[in-house]
């Protein structure tokens, strides 16, 4: 059942009047918003750069929320992986004694994994919004010249 709602809305993506280029860059750009570490405003942003840049709304959408509650643990640990690499740090997490733990200790065990995190997050982001975008032109480009050739062969 699931499986036809995402086959729906896939082709509802694919179907719509814009050209491929700005639903591939509109794609691709609610995939970079997914992927940012600006947790808790993808929604936000994506809606008010779609006005702003007048993206198409329902392609940025479903960009944005292909980073969902089952792949959020992943991108954003490979997110954090790359930034500490990047900063060359240890990717070991500290010892952490979580019976005397206080909320302001939370703040300064996490506080060297926040810019790799965040220059992570981004980078990586930068780099499959460049694969969704081309991925994605290529599937709309695909769509419609095989949705052309069956309405052609089929009136004919």
């Amino acid at each position: 059942m699931k499986f036809l709602r995402i086959k729906e809305r896939l082709y509802e993506l694919l179907s719509l009047s814009d050209s491929s280029h700005h639903i591939a860059l509109s794609f691709a750009i609610g995939v970079f918003i997914s992927i940012s570490p600006f947790l808790g405003f993808h929604t936000i942003a994506a809606l008010l750069i779609a006005w702003i840049f007048r993206l198409n709304k329902a392609a940025i959408m479903v960009g944005t929320y292909t980073n969902n509650p089952w792949t959020f643990a992943p991108v954003y640990g490979f997110g954090l992986w790359i930034g500490l690499k990047i900063y060359g740090l240890n990717d070991t997490m500290p010892d952490i004694s979580w019976g005397s733990m206080k909320i302001m200790d939370i703040f300064n065990y996490l506080k060297p994994y926040f810019m790799p995190f965040i220059i992570g997050s981004l980078l990586l982001g930068l780099v499959v919004a460049a694969i969704s975008y081309f991925t994605a032109e290529y599937a709309v480009k695909r769509f419609r010249k095989r949705n052309v050739a069956k309405n052609t062969t089929g009136t004919a």
